[in-house]
């Protein structure tokens, strides 16, 4: 038997695990098909921003950050490092936001910094053409930064205890009828050949884009995410380009967004019009990816040529495409499940997931030992 069994060994079940465990709830096991991170968490490019448009996702970013120092409290290094972060603005209007933005860091006691042209495309050197550029400032946050996914989520385990099954197939949950729904009773397993009861109360769905797959289990039959191809590339080197010192870069209004790779640049971005691959879910094997779709991720490359004129000389070296899971409203799918007592949702992170994971483990930790999130 287990109190709570999450389903899914990536960055969120994970970091549930780990605050569940941190809050004194240790019977909780991680349930996995294949090994760690093999869903969407190991390509992922590890972004951790600080600052976003909304106090929620603040409180949340914030303990994400927390979690990136876990090395410092004597746990295993996560690959954290800490090269800042720079939002760019290309217009007045664009600039009034970061304003904004700033005002709302001073209130969280998050270090930020208006730039003004001159000192943003300084900091960007020698990625920008001074005399070509239309940029107007940016908003710079110098405690940003990433991680490296597979050493993040490893830590997570060995800070919190974390029980993991890997190669442990889930195949069935068992619901009994409650009042006025049905609640969760137990979960079937294949694990070593076998198949094994789990009695269980609480089932975490963090199962990324496989997520609905497993709802269904539970008689769900339908949640509001969407799969999509995701992709991203590397670049070769380019001179001036710093690993530890060179910032994350987001661009809003050409959509895309950049992060050093040693001397390379990552580059992504939000497809326009996506491949959409919720249809063929069922088939995708763990850690895998799809050929890059250079039509649909074309967009993102002219538009970087345009904010960055040299890497339109620049060779590329690596892509990377592989499965996410959107929403509508582009906000993650967190809670208890109207029609189905104690089985949670936490998934569709639209691209977000890593950035959001030690506040969405946190919050998780707390629903489920308290009855409610703090936020």
């Amino acid at each position: 038997s287990s109190d709570v069994v999450v389903v899914g060994g990536g960055v969120i079940g994970l970091s549930t695990a780990y605050h569940l465990n941190e809050l004194g709830f240790h019977n909780v096991i991680v349930i996995e098909r294949d090994e760690i991170t093999s869903g969407t968490t190991w390509h992922t490019n590890g972004l951790v921003w600080r600052l976003r448009p909304s106090e929620t996702d603040i409180t949340l970013l914030s303990r994400t950050h927390e979690l990136t120092l876990l090395s410092r409290r004597g746990v295993e290094a996560t690959g954290w490092i800490n090269n800042g972060g720079l939002f760019l603005a290309h217009n007045s209007q664009r600039m009034q936001e970061y304003q904004r933005l700033h005002g709302l860091s001073k209130y969280y006691g998050i270090e930020s910094h208006i730039l003004d042209r001159k000192q943003t495309i300084a900091l960007l050197d020698p990625l920008i053409d001074e005399k070509t550029s239309d940029l107007t400032g940016g908003l710079y946050s110098p405690n940003d930064g990433f991680v490296d996914p597979h050493m993040y989520c490893s830590a997570l385990i060995k800070g919190g205890n974390v029980q993991v099954f890997s190669k442990c197939r889930l195949i069935g949950i068992n619901t009994i009828d409650g009042f006025r729904r049905r609640k969760v009773n137990r979960v079937s397993v294949e694990y070593e050949g076998e198949v094994r009861d789990i009695n269980t109360h609480c089932v975490v769905n963090c199962s990324g884009v496989w997520a609905p797959i497993v709802a269904k289990l539970a008689g769900i039959a339908n949640i509001p995410q969407e799969a999509m191809e995701h992709s991203y590339v590397i670049t070769e080197a380019i001179d001036g380009v710093k690993h530890n010192k060179t910032p994350n870069i987001r661009d809003h209004d050409l959509s895309i967004a950049f992060r050093v790779s040693g001397q390379s640049l990552c580059i992504g971005g939000y497809e326009s019009d996506p491949v959409l691959i919720s249809h063929k879910v069922h088939t995708l094997q763990p850690f895998g990816l799809f050929e890059l779709n250079w039509d649909k991720f074309g967009v993102n490359l002219e538009n970087s040529v345009k904010l960055m004129p040299i890497i339109g000389k620049t060779g590329i070296k690596a892509t990377t495409c592989g499965p996410e899971s959107f929403t509508p409203d582009h906000k993650p799918l967190v809670g208890e499940d109207p029609e189905v007592r104690g089985f949670f949702h936490a998934s569709a992170f639209n691209s977000f997931g890593i950035s959001l994971s030690g506040g969405i483990g946190y919050q998780m930790a707390k629903w489920l030992t308290t009855g409610a999130p703090e936020i």
